[in-house]
């Protein structure tokens, strides 16, 4: 069965801006790592090595494999009194996964007692390779520039050149990853989406774009920024002179909004490729239906990159890379919508692997959800649930079902059922907020810029966002 890999376990060091390969790293002592030197290479630094950077080095390579441990969720990892200790099983599992020439065990030197004890530092190189090689030995959640690093791995062994310029010269074979590469460029660089977060210097809610949390939405299409601050400050912006949405224009200035320019721009970001936009149409009366739109652009572009990147990998390691290509080299549909079903009925049909990345858990029903839009439900139907009585009842029923789960108390033992279960439903978001009088978690619903609940499908952040305060309440009730 394939591994899962959760890459926020190794953040730290994935996040770190350390200056060349051959930085040497520490433990910064706020759950971050520092520049500790440039390497001199190993006989120099064994020269000159003191006590205290032994320690420093033990330190940092310790905490390197308890996130890896964390992150592929390995037995055999114990601490106790701020002490770890990793067993020779652990050792053994973690080296199977990543190689002897990644992992370099004997850098570690983790002898019987379970401690590290080379005293050898840590360089970027290391830990990048250590990382990436993780990265493509488990499934993760989605990452844009984790993705970004599979799709490298996989153009290297297709032999596949670079992105065209302008537009592909087939829609099918080896051309169907270079879509997903510029998918996956659109994704990083085309479109941000919204995100409502408590603003540290007011203590309001404020909305932020993006993975970087910028202030500005910087997408190909967007609500005008100017528009927003002028309804913030009780002024009508329409009598003001100010429109509604914007489009990036050719020399990347932003412009009022045309829906065929918006049109023509989308089609020249994704390589032509033809997206249903209408399931989520843009109401120039509707200042919310532009996010929407956004959000089921993204949400198909998301779904095409990452299930062609994930079956390559998955058809490799159970032997079946020639017939995925063999289908591949037919065409997989013809629009976006369409590829990503079909790549799903394929995997489905032809990969017996049942586990799943967190984020890409699709039922029947889900796919269904998928194939007809990202973020709407249909007109005169009952609103969505809210996320947290779709986690209630997952916990409540594995609770019920389950005795394995009858001692289990913490939120990454539900975490992964719970997500395989609702990952992709459509939900009211919610945040949860801790009421002190109650002394439970209360779940408030998580509001556009026009102060009304944001509804689509599940991600796997949404779910790990209020989970543990699920599961918390579950246990005190």
């Amino acid at each position: 069965m394939a591994l899962n890999f959760d890459i926020s376990k190794v953040a730290m060091f994935r996040n770190a801006t350390l200056a060349n390969d051959d930085t040497m790293v520490n433990l910064d002592g706020n759950g971050g790592i520092k520049s500790a030197g440039q390497y001199q290479g190993r006989f120099s630094d064994y020269r000159h090595r003191t006590d205290t950077q032994r320690m420093n080095n033990n330190a940092v390579r310790t905490e390197l494999l308890k996130a890896l441990g964390q992150a592929f969720a390995l037995e055999g990892m114990t601490e106790v009194g701020g002490v770890v200790r990793f067993s020779r099983q652990f050792m053994d599992r973690l080296q199977e996964i990543l190689g002897n020439d990644v992992l370099k065990r004997g850098d570690f030197c983790v002898k019987d007692d379970g401690l590290v004890k080379s005293g050898r530092p840590l360089t970027k190189r290391r830990i990048e390779a250590i990382l990436n090689k993780a990265m493509l030995a488990g499934k993760t959640d989605f990452d844009v520039d984790v993705y970004m690093k599979k799709l490298a791995v996989i153009k290297k062994e297709m032999k596949i050149g670079e992105m065209p310029p302008k537009e592909l010269k087939s829609k099918s074979g080896a051309d169907l990853f270079l879509l997903a590469e510029k998918l996956l460029h659109f994704l990083k660089n085309d479109i941000f989406l919204a995100k409502q977060v408590i603003d540290k210097e007011t203590g309001k809610p404020a909305y932020v774009y993006g993975p970087k949390g910028e202030k500005v939405d910087k997408s190909f299409m967007r609500v005008n920024p100017d528009y927003l601050d002028m309804l913030d400050s009780s002024f009508d912006p329409e009598k003001a002179g100010y429109s509604k949405f914007q489009t990036r224009g050719a020399d990347g200035r932003y412009v009022p909004f045309g829906a065929k320019a918006k049109d023509d721009l989308l089609k020249s970001l994704i390589y032509f490729e033809l997206i249903h936009t209408d399931e989520a149409p843009i109401d120039t009366k509707d200042i919310t239906s532009l996010e929407r739109q956004k959000r089921y652009i993204a949400s198909i572009a998301q779904q095409y990159a990452q299930k062609i990147i994930d079956i390559y990998f998955e058809a490799k390691q159970t032997g079946k890379l020639a017939d995925f290509k063999a289908f591949i080299s037919k065409g997989v549909g013809a629009c976006l919508e369409d590829k990503g079903k079909k790549l799903n009925k394929w995997q489905t049909e032809n990969l017996k692997d049942e586990t799943v990345s967190q984020g890409e858990a699709m039922s029947k029903a889900e796919i269904a959800e998928f194939e007809r839009i990202a973020d709407l439900h249909e007109e005169g139907m009952a609103p969505p649930p809210k996320t947290s009585d779709l986690v209630y009842g997952v916990i409540n029923s594995l609770y019920m079902s389950d005795d394995t789960f009858k001692d289990k108390g913490e939120w990454k033992d539900f975490a992964e059922h719970v997500k395989t279960k609702l990952v992709g439903k459509t939900a009211q978001i919610v945040t949860p907020v801790w009421n002190k009088e109650r002394n439970q978690y209360d779940f408030v619903p998580l509001l556009d810029v026009r102060d009304t609940p944001v509804t689509r499908p599940l991600t796997s952040e949404d779910i790990d966002e209020i989970g543990e305060a699920c599961l918390e309440n579950v246990l005190m009730g």
